[in-house]
């Protein structure tokens, strides 16, 4: 039987990949299997593991994996570390309201070099 542009039929559906029933390819079976690894690893820390520290989990179980790939997975899977900020002090510069004295301190020198 011919198809469209005098090309067999058969031609033209293995190029559509129609009739032919094809298994996920090894790669892809792996994949799966890490990404549930890899969420499995990312509830356990509280969604605060990022794909470094999810690498060396991995390793720690024998799963060795490149920091790239479980990278590209965790963007597959649409996960995230949480980040979370040291604190940092502020200084209150804004503040400059005269305090009162307390102690009754001298903070003025009738003569220099005096207290």
């Amino acid at each position: 039987m011919q198809g469209i542009a005098g090309e067999p039929k058969h031609i033209l559906q293995a190029l559509r990949g129609e009739g032919k029933q094809t298994q996920p390819s090894k790669r892809s079976v792996e994949n799966d299997r890490l990404k549930e690894k890899i969420l499995e690893i990312y509830t356990k820390s509280r969604q605060r593991y990022g794909c470094i520290k999810i690498k060396h989990a991995l390793e720690r179980e024998s799963i060795y994996v490149s920091q790239n790939r479980v990278l590209r997975l965790m963007r597959e899977l649409n996960i995230r570390s949480v980040v979370c900020r040291k604190y940092r002090k502020h200084s209150h510069s804004d503040d400059n309201t005269n305090r009162p004295n307390l102690l009754k301190r001298r903070f003025y020198a009738e003569k220099p070099n005096q207290i």
